[in-house]
């Protein structure tokens, strides 16, 4: 299947590599298998340890397949939240970094600490503890920052591979998500792959401006300067009766976007 391209549930099916990975993310967290497009969980409320939301249950096998990760890369996970896919890759073997704006610790705890600090009778808070806490449940280390994705701290070509997942259409205004793409661009090293999913649609959706269209995806792919591994392909015959095969695959009622994948390699 071509890597940067509406994303294909008949790859899936054909694939038993998908089934396979999907099936340890499941082990990993203690779940059975259950319709596609529903959101698992394990832990619940600020104590939840992990989770695969309904499309990830296709991309982040799709990531794992396609963004060919090996033992000792350095990974990073852009906009991780408590997402398996950065505790399977680094039970991989990689060494896996994440970043998020949320480190779920309990904001009227996070207040005391704060105000304690300020009266210099404790250290700053670790916003970082409750996702390495989450972590160590699955006996990995990953390398938290708790910061934007417009304003990475880690110095330049870091990383093999960055990979963010349904992430990047959650960062508006556009220049804001161009920033964004420069940063992911920095941290990775040369010869390395940037390895992205976008939520996506055909057509537009009025009052739905986070969503890509055709057109935002190739301004995405200039902001980046970096080249797709595959001519991108964005033809899926009839989008609405696609959409109505991708809502059987995942078991609900109906779908009203999908997800564009791209893999893009440093030069």
């Amino acid at each position: 299947m071509n890597p940067c391209s509406v994303i294909s549930f008949d790859e899936f099916r054909r694939d038993p590599r998908y089934a396979g990975i999907l099936g340890e993310m499941h082990a990993m967290m203690n779940q059975s298998d259950h319709p596609m497009g529903h959101h698992c969980r394990m832990g619940h409320g600020r104590l939840r340890r992990a989770e695969i939301e309904g499309g990830k249950h296709l991309e982040y096998p799709w990531a794992a397949i396609h963004g060919d990760f090996q033992p000792g890369q350095n990974v990073l996970d852009a906009g991780c939240g408590r997402g398996i896919f950065q505790y399977y890759l680094a039970r991989l073997g990689c060494r896996v970094s994440g970043c998020d704006l949320d480190g779920f610790r309990s904001k009227r705890v996070l207040r005391w600490q704060r105000a304690l600090h300020r009266l210099h009778l404790a250290p700053v808070p670790d916003l970082t503890s409750r996702l390495r806490a989450n972590a160590r449940v699955f006996h990995v280390d990953v390398d938290y920052h708790i910061e934007p994705m417009q304003e990475l701290t880690w110095p330049d070509a870091t990383f093999d591979r960055v990979a963010s997942i349904s992430v990047l259409e959650h960062i508006q205004p556009a220049f804001e998500q161009q920033r964004a793409v420069k940063q992911l661009v920095r941290v990775l090293k040369p010869g390395g792959l940037m390895v992205l999913t976008l939520d996506y649609v055909e057509r537009p959706i009025p009052g739905k401006s986070d969503i890509f269209t055709r057109t935002d995806v190739e301004r995405l792919v200039a902001w980046s300067g970096l080249a797709p591994v595959a001519t991108m392909s964005f033809d899926v015959g009839d989008w609405d009766r696609y959409l109505a095969g991708l809502a059987e695959f995942y078991g609900v009622p109906h779908c009203a976007y999908s997800a564009f994948t791209l893999v893009l390699k440093k030069q």
